[in-house]
């Protein structure tokens, strides 16, 4: 498929011998491959690490169902204006600030959402009925285009329109685990930070 990705990470690893997390310099590599293409791509990983120390996870990208797609589209229970909305995402996610475009006093029941960078959905938002989109990674000329449709913007960051539901997911598991009676405890990781600091 074409798409590599390689970055240095600070590798966060549990010792089970002592409980303590500990910190490792390693370089991760993303791969997006065809499904004929895994076993070639894996073979590859092993001769650039010989010694047995490679980890790797396969994740597939296929969607399960023709509609589904990583954004969603719902309805408030009640109409508010921009502002308003804008000011309850900031105080529910504690959020230092929140970009936002368009009409503050734009009345607002349909909303879309997109979690890490949504811009490239802006298309589908604009056809989809609703009139404000909360994603991350917002551009520019995405805010100028929603502001020529008369349509909102809320810009909440990639970091924090994905971090939240880390929270949610260690409770989801701590609870799977619980009723498989297994002796494990889970734990959101709070080491991860907005790698953006705002003055």
């Amino acid at each position: 498929m074409g798409r590599t990705a390689m970055m240095p990470v600070d590798g966060i690893v549990a010792n089970r011998d002592s409980g303590k997390i500990l910190h490792e310099n390693q370089m991760r590599i993303e791969v997006d491959v065809w499904s004929d293409e895994l076993s070639p791509v894996v073979k590859a990983l092993a001769e650039f690490q010989p010694d047995d120390r490679i980890w790797y996870d396969v994740y597939p990208l296929n969607a399960p169902e023709q509609d589904t797609g990583i954004g969603r589209v719902g309805s408030l229970e009640s109409a508010l204006d921009l502002k308003t909305l804008v000011q309850m995402i900031k105080e529910k996610l504690k959020l230092r600030h929140v970009k936002f475009a368009g009409d503050p006093a734009l009345s607002v029941k349909k909303v879309a959402v997109c979690s890490g960078s949504g811009a490239s959905l802006l298309a589908d938002f604009f056809a989809s009925g609703a009139q404000v989109f909360v994603s991350g990674d917002l551009r520019y000329h995405d805010a100028r285009d929603a502001e020529f449709a008369g349509l909102g913007l809320i810009d909440i960051g990639h970091f924090h329109s994905e971090h939240f539901i880390v929270e949610a997911l260690a409770k989801r598991l701590a609870g799977i685990f619980a009723d498989s009676e297994m002796n494990l405890t889970v734990k959101a990781c709070d080491l991860e930070k907005d790698p953006f600091t705002v003055l």
